[in-house]
């Protein structure tokens, strides 16, 4: 886990590795936005993108056909995309 990681996306990262064994990766720093939904389009099923809202709206336009998303993300909503 990367030093200074909010300990709640820890503890989520850490439940689901466990829980689901799903594939984990921190290959993508945050301004490699276009690279991680480039590598996202390649995969099949659920993809969990656990990063900052500020960072949502960036992953959203790099998707093929985007929808509008807010234009101030909600601090406190975590189920708008």
């Amino acid at each position: 886990m990367k030093a200074g990681a909010p300990q709640t996306i820890a503890l989520l990262h850490a439940i689901l590795r466990e829980r689901c064994q799903i594939s984990y990766s921190e290959a993508f720093a945050k301004p490699d936005t276009g690279a991680l939904m480039s590598e996202v389009m390649t995969r099949s099923g659920v993809v969990l993108i656990a990063w900052n809202h500020s960072r949502i709206p960036d992953c959203v336009a790099a998707l093929p056909n985007p929808p509008r998303t807010p234009e101030d993300w909600p601090g406190e909503r975590y189920d708008l995309v």
